[in-house]
């Protein structure tokens, strides 16, 4: 017999984090999550490959700073008051295009709570180099990942940049086809006994159509981001055409979620008719046991009645009465069978 206890809404991001291999603080899939290192956080660009550097190269870099540090080091560059602002608002994607760099923020939700939490990541982006904000270990371990995978030849900082983005998404269809393996568990549930299912059925599928609106938000955010970026002039030819992909894959990733959304709603819709229906047969067999005794009540109180009747000396009235009484249950009975009432 199948055990449903595993669709109690209480522990359903438990289950999804292990069986994603995910964890709280972490916003996309790693192998392995690394501590993000004290100190200053430089990348560049050398024989056509993105290395760590100990110090700060003289120029083609990119950054990892936390807000305190980008105040204190860059505070003085164009439109950086700008940045800190939507970096501590820590709830919307923005991006502001200027003539010779870009400025914005993504918020991306963490895929092992997606509800839950939520990180702000900040960029300044200019054709010599690349300032990330980030107070985690998010990106540190998206630029060693970058490092260990190198896969674009001519290799330059807005190449990075993009592949900090693609690394944004790259595993998300896992994570959907996770939710697509609950949500037919679920389907393949409803179609056997709608007892058996759990009680808060109902809020759990409520919890999961938010998670995937959620989603939802971050994909056509993406969406938007590459149409601004694609507005700049530090990206060339090549890079937009990268840029086409990501958005691409954003659009896929948020039709995919849109169509499990609604798949979600549809499974709260049947769960809901399964119920109604569960309601009315409850209603009709009450309504039929009703029916069935109501002659018996009329004759219950007929000869419950202080007035003294004719056959009440009569020695066989009694044997006749409860005779009619289980003919008029029979005939009843018969009625409602040719009727189909059940």
């Amino acid at each position: 017999m199948k055990q449903k206890d595993h669709l109690d809404s209480d522990d359903f991001m438990q289950k999804m984090k292990r069986t994603v291999a995910l964890r709280e603080d972490c916003g996309i899939f790693f192998e392995q999550e690394l501590p993000r290192p004290a100190g200053e956080l430089f990348y560049a660009i050398e024989d056509q490959k993105l290395v760590r550097k100990d110090e700060k190269p003289a120029c083609g870099y990119i950054q990892i700073v936390s807000k305190a540090e980008f105040a204190q080091q860059y505070g003085m560059l164009d439109e950086s008051g700008l940045l800190l602002y939507h970096y501590e608002e820590n709830s919307i994607d923005n991006i502001d295009v200027f003539e010779d760099h870009v400025v914005g923020t993504f918020v991306v939700p963490m895929k092992g709570s997606v509800l839950e939490s939520k990180v702000s990541v900040g960029f300044y982006v200019t054709e010599s180099r690349i300032l990330l904000l980030d107070e985690t270990s998010m990106l540190y371990n998206v630029l060693e990942r970058m490092t260990k995978r190198q896969k674009i030849r001519d290799l330059d900082i807005s190449h990075v940049f993009v592949r900090i983005l693609d690394c944004m998404i790259s595993d998300d269809m896992l994570l959907l086809q996770k939710y697509s393996m609950v949500l037919d568990q679920m389907e393949d549930y409803l179609e056997e006994n709608v007892s058996d299912l759990p009680h808060n059925f109902t809020s759990f599928i409520m919890q999961n159509k938010k998670e995937l609106r959620a989603l939802m938000v971050y994909y056509r955010s993406l969406n938007y981001m590459v149409d601004e970026l694609a507005e700049s002039d530090i990206f060339d030819g090549i890079v937009e055409r990268r840029l086409q992909s990501f958005d691409n894959k954003a659009t896929k990733l948020y039709a995919e979620t849109a169509s499990l959304h609604e798949a979600a709603q549809q499974l709260r819709d049947v769960y809901q008719a399964k119920i109604d229906i569960r309601q009315n047969k409850v209603m009709s067999i009450l309504t039929i046991v009703t029916t069935i005794f109501m002659p018996l009540t009329l004759i219950v109180g007929w000869y419950g009645m202080n007035v003294k009747m004719p056959e009440v000396g009569w020695p066989y009235s009694y044997p006749i009465i409860i005779l009619a009484s289980i003919a008029v249950t029979i005939i009843e009975i018969l009625i409602f069978k040719k009727k189909k009432w059940f």
